[in-house]
């Protein structure tokens, strides 16, 4: 059986006293409950999200708030790429 699955999250990160906020809509077809290997979409877009996208800094606060549990792959890969650059994520 392949189900569709859609969920969003909201990412936002703090720039001084403004916050920028970017949902993105996530839709995964999947046909198996498990998924054994990453994908490496999802790195590839978190990493250009918070390398080009949001022009992450160290210090900076990233902002990560999920909704539905297809995205949860996605929020991980984020707050991993958010700390490889030094920025500090929370949820």
């Amino acid at each position: 059986m392949i189900t569709k699955l859609e969920s969003s999250f909201l990412v936002a990160f703090k720039t001084q006293t403004l916050y920028t906020k970017v949902r993105i809509k996530w839709s995964q077809t999947s046909n198996r409950k498990d998924q054994v290997m990453k994908d490496q979409r999802v790195v590839t877009l978190a990493k250009n999200l918070i390398d080009y996208s949001l022009e992450l800094k160290p210090g900076e606060r990233l902002w990560i708030e999920t909704r539905g549990f297809p995205v949860l792959e996605m929020a991980k890969e984020m707050i991993t790429q958010c700390t490889k650059v030094g920025a500090v994520p929370f949820w």
